[in-house]
Parts: C-alpha cells; structure tokens; sequence
C-alpha cells in the first residue's frame, strides 16, 4: 500500500510465504512500514507505484507550479 497524506508519504507491505518439504514446513512472514516527508505541490492523482522483482518505484509528479524555476543572471 502506497499512500500520500498531506505532503507524508506512507508505504506499507506485508509478505507471507509457506512452503512444505519433505523435512517438514517452512514459513516465512515480513512487514514493512516506512513514512517520509515529501515536498509540497505534488499532483496526488497522477502518482502510480510499480513493484518488481523485489523493487518498489513510486513516482511523484510535481505540479507546475511546484517546479523549480531557473533564471540568468547578467554579469555587470
């Protein structure tokens, strides 16, 4: 479960696996929870989370107005 609240995003998961042999059965279970602070102007319908071999990608798109800004600077 991926979550943004107000600008804290939440990521929560949870992972159980049994397995028998021939030696008897064998279970393993995890659980992860982690909680960041992310930056303001973040376009919270437009973020999508992929899960890969063992890899989550969380994207987060800033609004324009969030954006950084660059200018020129004239030397005198």
């Amino acid at each position: 479960k991926v979550e943004l609240s107000g600008n804290r995003l939440i990521v929560q998961a949870e992972h159980t696996e049994e397995s028998k042999a021939d030696n008897g059965q064998r279970s393993r279970y995890g659980r992860l929870y982690r909680s960041m602070t992310v930056p303001s102007g973040i376009q919270a319908d437009q973020m999508d989370a992929t899960y890969k071999t063992g890899v989550l990608e969380v994207n987060l798109p800033k609004s324009d107005a969030a954006r950084s800004k660059r200018i020129n600077v004239a030397a005198k």
